[in-house]
C-alpha cells in the first residue's frame, strides 16, 4: 500500500503547529508566512518543470525542500505528498513521481489558501 493512502485524512494545515509557531515568532510571523507564500509557488513550479524535463535527479531535492518548509508551518498533506514524491523520485520512478505530483499540486494551492486565510486573521 502506498504511503499516500491516508494523506487525505490529514489536515491541510495543522493549526497545532502553525499557531504556536506564530506566537513564538510574534511580529516576525508575517515575514515568515510571506516568504512561504512567495517561495512555495516557485518551488512547485520548479517541480513541474523538472517533471516536464524528466529531470528525475532534481525532483528529490525540490520535493525535500517543499516537505521541510510545509512541515515547519503545519502543512501536513503537502508534507506527506512531498515525502512520497521525494521517495518515488529517489527510486527513479518518474511515472509514480508524476502521479503523486498530480495530487500534490492541488494540495499546494489549498495550503496556500489556508495559510493566507490564517495570516489575514493575524491582523
Amino acid at each position: 500500500m502506498s504511503e499516500t493512502a491516508d494523506w487525505s485524512l490529514l489536515p491541510i494545515v495543522d493549526k497545532n503547529v502553525l499557531e504556536p509557531l506564530c506566537e513564538v515568532l510574534e511580529d516576525a510571523a508575517n515575514d515568515v508566512i510571506n516568504e512561504f507564500l512567495t517561495d512555495t509557488p516557485r518551488l512547485a513550479e520548479k517541480i513541474r518543470m523538472a517533471l516536464q524535463d524528466t529531470d528525475i535527479d532534481a525532483i528529490p531535492r525540490l520535493a525535500h525542500q517543499l516537505k521541510s518548509s510545509c512541515g515547519a508551518l503545519g502543512g501536513k498533506r503537502v508534507q506527506k505528498l512531498s515525502a512520497e514524491a521525494e521517495s518515488q523520485a529517489v527510486s527513479g520512478d518518474l511515472e509514480a513521481t508524476d502521479a503523486i505530483c498530480q495530487k500534490l499540486f492541488p494540495e499546494i494551492d489549498a495550503l496556500l489558501t489556508e495559510i493566507t486565510n490564517f495570516q489575514n486573521q493575524l491582523h
